[in-house]
């Protein structure tokens, strides 16, 4: 099978994972009862679709997938909160450990990490979508994102947390091998 046609039915299984995923979110009682998703289930399912999104860009490039790290999301997750308690989009918050010694500090000894942090006022599946294809886009020479997304890695950590105070989405990607 030729490549272009391997990358099409990639971007095909996620857009069905993606329907998937969406439709198991909403119709998870029967038909005609409403659905409220907690707080921890919408950040879940947002993190998800970046995830998977984040694959699909790998995919295109003949990249295996990063799998998914509980260590690396647990790293992700507490500088998620620091962000949002000082309302600043950094890499190293005051007070916190650099993004490296977080990283190893939950649990992952890596040999190599990269992270990708954001936010989004925009608290929904596009909204984070979005942000994911902002980073994959990027050009040279402020790539940077794109380089992670695109790395040697082989796990990621991507947590999303809704913070109701600031009105904002935050997400953290953390990478490692």
């Amino acid at each position: 099978m030729s490549p272009a046609f391997l990358r099409s039915r990639v971007v095909v299984a996620v857009i069905a994972c993606l329907g998937l995923l969406l439709t198991g979110a909403v119709s998870a009682s029967p038909a005609g009862a409403s659905t409220t998703l907690t707080v921890a289930q919408l950040e879940a399912s947002l993190g998800n679709a970046m995830y998977v999104l984040l694959n699909a860009e790998r995919a295109l490039h003949g990249l295996p997938p990063a799998h998914g790290s509980p260590t690396l999301v647990k790293s992700a997750h507490a500088h998620n909160l620091m962000m949002a308690k000082d309302n600043l989009m950094s890499h190293q918050c005051p007070g916190e450990a650099s993004p490296g010694t977080r990283i190893w500090n939950a649990g992952y000894h890596w040999h190599r990490w990269g992270e990708n942090v954001g936010w989004t006022t925009n608290e929904t599946v596009s909204g984070i979508q979005y942000m994911e294809r902002v980073m994959y886009n990027e050009a040279p020479p402020n790539d940077g994102h794109r380089l992670n997304i695109l790395g040697n890695f082989y796990a990621v950590g991507i947590d999303v947390y809704i913070d109701a105070v600031h009105h904002k989405l935050w997400y953290t990607q953390d990478f490692a091998t």
